[in-house]
């Protein structure tokens, strides 16, 4: 497979031009994004018969239906394209820069004409020799023991999303988290191909604990499902959006018992949903007994 080749430029492109010309594209973008908005606008007030200098026949009631639907797909795609510019912008500014050459270093200055201040007081020296050992003495009373601590099973997973990856929660619906990434499992524990429901071999006492993590605050919710039902006490519905998303929960699990995370879309419109890299979302199994 050949290397691709790229034409010579002159002059170059250095990377800050790069991301000025990238910057750039993200406002054209928005430029022409706004225009359009403009124009469905006037087009609803044109069906409207307010649009002012212009006058025609008067829309019926489908055509108003139908106007209104185009308006509503533009307003969702314009919505999905500033989330996805808005992401980018991010990406541009947050860019590291290259530092430039080390300049060349200054004139040696003149010499003082007074003395300095005593400096500080060096470090310790070596410790000396080990002395002789001294005789034993007398041996202490018996103590009394210890009260047997408990014992925890094996019976642990760590599983982690760290891609930064982009979603779409569905309107009125939910959507399972995938936890890719950083996965630590104890042999009594499996997840499926696509790393998303996880399952505990032994019955007993689990501790699940999850977090999620989003590049915006969002009107969201998230919870566990336990063999495909929501768990109670694991569910967070916040009343305002909301970016950090924490909660830990034990319940008793029988053997063969499946587990997800997943988000909660209550709202009328499906919400685009960026995870940040890093800790964008885990999620973390411990048998407790």
């Amino acid at each position: 497979m050949s290397l691709p080749s790229f034409p010579s430029i002159t002059p170059p492109i250095t990377r800050e031009d790069a991301l000025n010309q990238l910057i750039s594209s993200i406002a054209s973008e928005e430029l022409g994004m706004s225009h359009i908005l403009n124009a469905e606008g006037e087009k609803l007030q044109y069906i409207l018969g307010t649009l002012p200098g212009l006058s025609g026949g008067p829309a019926t009631y489908q055509e108003v239906l139908d106007a209104n639907d185009s308006v509503s797909d533009l307003l969702n795609s314009s919505m999905e394209l500033t989330f996805l510019l808005k992401n980018k912008l991010d990406l541009a500014m947050n860019a590291p820069s290259i530092l430039g050459p080390t300049g060349p270093s200054g004139l040696t200055g003149a010499d003082g004409t007074f003395q300095g201040a005593t400096g500080p007081t060096g470090p310790a020296g070596p410790n000396g020799a080990i002395g002789t050992v001294g005789t034993n003495g007398a041996i202490g009373p018996t103590g009394t023991f210890a009260p047997t601590s408990t014992t925890t099973t094996a019976g642990s997973a760590a599983n982690i999303n760290t891609l930064g990856t982009i979603l779409t929660v569905p309107l009125s619906g939910t959507l399972t988290l995938s936890l890719p990434n950083a996965q630590i499992f104890s042999p009594d524990i499996t997840v499926s191909g696509a790393n998303s429901v996880f399952t505990v071999a032994n019955a007993g006492t689990y501790r699940l604990s999850y977090s999620v993590n989003t590049t915006l605050a969002l009107l969201l919710g998230t919870r566990l499902l336990v063999n495909g039902s929501p768990l109670a006490g694991s569910i967070i519905s916040p009343l305002v959006s909301v970016s950090n998303y924490n909660n830990e929960v034990e319940v008793n699990l029988t053997a063969g018992s499946t587990i997800s995370l997943q988000f909660v879309n209550t709202t009328i419109l499906p919400v685009l949903v960026t995870l940040i890299s890093g800790v964008g979302a885990s999620l973390m199994i411990i048998r407790l007994n």
